[in-house]
């Protein structure tokens, strides 16, 4: 075929697979909140890091069983002499000869030699020397293994209850940056509808002003009123791009990828209102992630004074070996001796008896520990009886705060109307209706910030109690 041919090809699929390319990255994802939570909870590096933990107590609970598990190690050792050792021995060979010679009556007393300081050299062993054998190590008695048993397992629980707060965490973070995001784009809606239906009273105005019948000063004010919602309009753009920015850090979403908020800012925040208020009954602190940290963390302490004082106790180990040895001049030869084994069991058993006040110290830092956790406990609890009743209050006053700003904007549109209507029929000012207007402006202002403060109060007041 010809490579002139080829070429247009080529590079037409490669403009396709660029093509391709942009198009998945243009591609948006939507979520509800609730799956922005579930996001987040599947790809938050915090919830990673959670899960990490976890599995690493996994490992340390494994990693505890061992001591407690026989264990068998096997070896093996060659070893050739170039030289073979060489011990000195004392000389006990003369002085049996010739006591044996005098007492046959062969030689005299006289011909008797003493004893030689100097000994005689002689080499003991083989120049090859193969040893192999298997050796059994066993915990049998040691009351600290098992409390530690159950102190490594209790870590693990305590990872587990650290991953719940993580989740509890991420859940609030990712909340608080969908709201502002839905609140921010609910303020664009606003804005583009205020734009819209004030261009329509400037072109009004403009025509009556042409007419004879307005001022100049009437169309400037509309205009600069117009002027000023454009300019608030491109601030609230900029801030839901900031806002969306925040949410996909938080949710661990790809800062490059398109975002589209599915839920209804209207319906969570007629959630908010209608959820039930606090009966101001008792508060169940162990609905709450930190509380139920700060309890494994006080058995565990109480455990760790357990196991210290264990430490004073005996234990008793089991051991044995099973070896066999093999020395000869020539390592094949089996005319040499063959193998001789070697086999033993046996027991050891440690009786503490003076540590050098180790296992004293050790004690009073665990009970150290335990009060400290004790006094966090009881600190925790004040502040979340405060947080309760705090985030109680701010609902409440929210929920009336909303009440009111619903009531001020009825009064304020009513206001808007009577102004625009004066205006037309000549009996009113354009300065009223720009007041108007910047009240009703004012009065959509605040009852948007009143909906938003009602479902973060709301959220606020579920985290006081522990509550979803």
């Amino acid at each position: 075929m010809n490579t002139s041919t080829k070429q247009p090809k080529v590079l037409f699929s490669l403009i396709v697979l660029v093509m391709a390319t942009a198009a998945l990255r243009a591609q948006s994802q939507a979520f509800s909140l609730e799956q922005a939570i579930q996001y987040a909870q599947e790809h938050s590096t915090s919830t990673q890091l959670a899960e990490l933990d976890v599995q690493e107590a996994n490992e340390q609970i494994t990693e505890y069983k061992a001591i407690g598990i026989p264990k068998v190690s096997g070896s093996v050792n060659y070893q050739y002499y170039l030289n073979i050792p060489t011990q000195i021995l004392p000389d006990f060979l003369g002085p049996a000869v010739d006591g044996r010679l005098l007492n046959y009556n062969l030689i005299s007393s006289n011909e008797v030699l003493p004893a030689s300081d100097a000994g005689f050299p002689a080499q003991f062993g083989r120049n090859n020397n193969l040893n192999a054998g298997l050796s059994l190590d066993m915990l049998l008695v040691d009351g600290s293994y098992f409390l530690g048993l159950k102190a490594v397992r209790l870590a693990r629980e305590l990872a587990v209850r650290q991953r719940e707060l993580t989740t509890r965490d991420i859940d609030l973070n990712v909340t608080k940056a969908y709201l502002a995001v839905m609140s921010a784009t609910k303020n664009e809606t606003v804005l583009l509808n205020n734009i819209e239906s004030l261009e329509q009273t400037y072109h009004e105005t403009r025509i009556t002003y042409e007419n004879g019948f307005a001022e100049k000063m009437d169309v400037d004010r509309i205009q600069l009123t117009l002027e000023n919602l454009r300019r608030n309009l491109d601030n609230v753009k900029r801030y839901i791009e900031l806002s969306k920015n925040l949410l996909k850090f938080q949710m661990a979403y790809p800062l490059d990828q398109e975002i589209v908020l599915t839920e209804s800012f209207d319906q969570l925040v007629n959630a908010a209102r209608l959820t039930p208020a606090w009966s101001g009954e008792s508060i169940d602190f162990s609905l709450r992630p930190e509380y139920r940290v700060l309890e494994t963390s006080h058995t565990l302490a109480e455990m760790d004074i357990k196991r210290q004082q264990l430490g004073y106790y005996p234990s008793l180990r089991g051991f044995g070996s099973a070896a066999a040895t093999l020395q000869r001049n020539k390592l094949f030869d089996n005319n040499e001796a063959g193998w001789f084994p070697s086999t033993y069991l046996g027991m050891g058993l440690n009786i503490p008896i003076f540590d050098g006040f180790d296992k004293k110290a050790k004690i009073n830092k665990a009970r150290i520990v335990l009060k400290r956790n004790e006094v966090q406990t009881d600190l925790f609890k004040q502040s979340v009886s405060l947080e309760v009743r705090n985030a109680q209050t701010q609902y409440d006053n929210a929920r009336e705060s909303l009440t009111a700003s619903e009531s001020n904007l009825e009064l304020a549109t009513r206001i808007l109307e009577t102004a625009k209507t004066k205006f037309k029929e000549g009996v009113g000012t354009s300065l009223e209706v720009i007041q108007a207007e910047r009240e009703y402006y004012e009065a959509q202002a605040n009852l948007m910030d009143a909906e938003y403060d009602l479902i973060v109060a709301k959220n606020d007041w579920q985290k006081a109690l522990g509550i979803k």
